[in-house]
């Protein structure tokens, strides 16, 4: 068994207190990353554990190394002792991969495993639902570090690491060696860098704190030549982003750059319809083409009236409209009964009210979060 250590260039104090998911000081937590020669703990072994850690107030790594697959029990041995002295542990993707592998291989050997009672803090497990949102093609560390700058030295995968490894024990070369190290430095290294990518859904679980700064409406050309209106909304967010996010839903652009974002959503001007919920009280007036409750109509002639039902009691105005995804302002008016979609009108008062502003925009970044 070999062991390596390493100062690691990256400032604990830039993590702020609140964006890991545990209350254990940073002290106290171990980032985890290991190297095996497969996917199934079954059939193949575990050959290099790197653990990183604070110390007077510097990151530090630790690399545990199975120079032949005959030592991985010392190093699982030498891990164990090690990660005892911690409350918590943080890893990428180790909730369904690290934790499980390494728990079997010490199965095998007859080691008794305190990863269980160490809580599991997972990157993959925070980041992976915001993949759409954040537009990642998939929600690998690499992804992950590209979104966020990160640059890596090491250039090789997980998989032709294993054959790296195996010409490792047969060589035992010094290149070999090192291209390991470095590979599981560098995904030790990214792993840290993307624990800033929490402030992703830490700001999502803050959307009632979004703010508009600016609200205006303006006319666009659409790709077909057409004349659009939409609102323009600058808002005001609660977080700082580490990189720029650009995301649209049903319309509803969403551009953001650091603690700053746009908002563009499109303005409906024209006639909609509001459909009275207590349709049996109502006549409906064809040639009038809306609807007029009983204590009114009774004065019309029965031969320009008849009874409502769910589909015609309505009246109708010409106005400007914004789409709602679910109820949140009323009245809310659709174009025929049937459609889904709802919409509300643009009165004065909202236009200059920003706390409705305000919650508009949370209700659309919310919708576009999906």
């Amino acid at each position: 068994m070999r062991t390596k250590y390493e100062d690691i260039a990256f400032n604990p104090v830039s993590i702020p207190k609140d964006l890991l998911p545990t209350a254990a000081a940073i002290e106290r937590i171990l980032f985890l990353d290991i190297e095996t020669t497969g996917i199934s703990a079954n059939n193949a072994i575990v050959y290099l554990i790197g653990a990183a850690y604070v110390e007077d107030g510097q990151f530090r790594l630790r690399q545990f190394f199975a120079e032949k697959p005959e030592s991985e029990r010392d190093i699982l041995a030498a891990f164990i002792s090690f990660a005892s002295a911690y409350q918590a542990v943080l890893t990428f993707n180790g909730k369904r991969f690290d934790i499980p592998f390494l728990e079997k291989r010490m199965e095998v050997h007859g080691i008794n495993s305190i990863l269980n009672r160490l809580e599991s803090v997972d990157l993959f497990h925070e980041i992976s639902p915001l993949k759409d949102f954040l537009g990642l093609s998939n929600c690998k560390l690499t992804s992950i570090e590209n979104l966020l700058g990160v640059e890596r030295e090491d250039k090789i995968n997980g998989r032709d690491l294993i054959r790296v490894y195996e010409q490792f024990v047969i060589n035992q070369d010094a290149e070999s060696e090192q291209a390991i190290y470095l590979h599981n430095a560098d995904d030790i290294r990214g792993m840290l860098h993307c624990i800033h990518a929490l402030i992703y859904p830490a700001f999502l679980k803050r959307i009632e704190d979004i703010r508009v700064l600016k609200a205006q409406a303006q006319a666009y050309t659409d790709v077909s030549g057409n004349i659009r209106r939409e609102l323009f909304l600058e808002l005001q967010l609660p977080y700082r982003l580490p990189a720029p996010v650009n995301a649209n839903r049903d319309g509803c652009y969403l551009r953001i750059r650091h603690d700053t974002a746009s908002l563009r959503v499109p303005l409906y001007e024209g006639e909609l319809k509001y459909f009275y919920a207590n349709w049996q009280d109502y006549y409906f007036l064809p040639e009038e083409d809306t609807a007029l409750h009983k204590s009114v109509a009774s004065f019309v002639e029965n031969v320009y009236r008849e009874k409502a039902t769910r589909e015609n009691c309505y009246t109708r105005k010409f106005s400007q409209y914004l789409r709602e995804f679910e109820p949140l302002f009323e009245p809310y008016f659709r174009k025929s009964y049937r459609d889904e979609a709802i919409y509300f009108e643009i009165t004065k008062e909202r236009k200059t009210s920003r706390a409705e502003l305000s919650r508009y925009a949370q209700h659309i970044v919310t919708h576009i979060v999906g």
